[in-house]
């Protein structure tokens, strides 16, 4: 009751504002997340024996699952009335990562409740990385965003290559910076974006649901979700630091840029 209070105060910002079309692209992938997440927490209730809880997470997951349709056959309108506006906010709002409300979930002690949190439905199978990623997957085929015709920067956003990095932006980063800055990878004809992430985890799941082109994460990641099918091949990059094992540069199977080299599966 006291983290309900602290959200309802600390109040949440999707970072949706000025462009409306944002907020149907963030509300369509909220939904189906809460859809999900509710749905596994029943499945769990019940294999517990907890008949009552099984059946009241269905109920909520069938209203999201409402307001997921809503939203999302919304957002189909606005493509087919303006597939390049609506392109162009599917990008902007992909670029950065989906936060939760949750995020500011607090209890006005720990200040890292909701990372620890997190880690919870995670280990438990009840929101995880790999729902993320399909999650984007299933927008991009629902919405055909490959597959409308636009011409301009909304074509431009369709073949666009994205960088997803394994963490926050932080100095040890900058050369991917300074290269996109100094325009070495324009050089190479490559229209490059960087986007932060969240954890190599989540990074290999969204390069694996072709919703980012390459990205960085560490080898014993990448060497796991390959180990799960996830369809990946990968580049030494950077020497490991301290005890952590070599990162690479993360690509999808096949999506390299035409006329760079094919790498080798890990």
């Amino acid at each position: 009751e006291r983290t309900v209070h602290h959200l309802i105060a600390n109040g949440f910002d999707p970072k949706t504002h000025p462009d409306p079309y944002n907020i149907l692209i963030y509300t369509s992938f909220q939904e189906r997340a809460t859809r999900i997440s509710h749905g596994n927490v029943g499945r769990i209730a019940r294999q517990q024996g907890d008949d009552s809880l099984a059946r009241i997470c269905g109920i909520i997951a069938g209203d999201e699952a409402r307001h997921e349709t809503f939203y999302t056959r919304m957002m189909t309108e606005v493509l087919d009335q303006d597939p390049a506006g609506g392109i162009l906010a599917f990008r902007d709002v992909i670029r950065g990562i989906i936060a939760m409300p949750g995020r500011l979930m607090a209890d006005g002690g720990e200040p890292d409740l909701f990372d620890r949190f997190a880690v919870v439905p995670q280990r438990l199978g009840v929101y995880t990385v790999g729902d993320y990623a399909s999650i984007i997957q299933h927008l991009v085929a629902t919405w055909d965003i490959a597959g409308r015709r636009v011409s301009g920067a909304a074509a431009d956003a369709q073949d666009e290559v994205t960088f997803r990095l394994n963490w926050y932006l932080s100095g040890w980063m900058a050369p991917f910076y300074y290269g996109l800055e100094q325009g070495f990878y324009k050089d190479e004809g490559i229209d490059l974006t960087i986007s932060e992430g969240r954890g190599s985890g989540v990074a290999v799941q969204i390069i694996g649901a072709k919703s980012d082109t390459f990205g960085f994460a560490d080898v014993s990641t990448l060497i796991l979700a390959v180990a799960k099918d996830v369809q990946l091949e990968s580049r030494p990059a950077l020497p490991g630091r301290g005890q952590r094992a070599q990162d690479v540069v993360g690509c999808l199977d096949g999506d390299l840029p035409p006329g760079h080299d094919q790498t080798q599966r890990p």
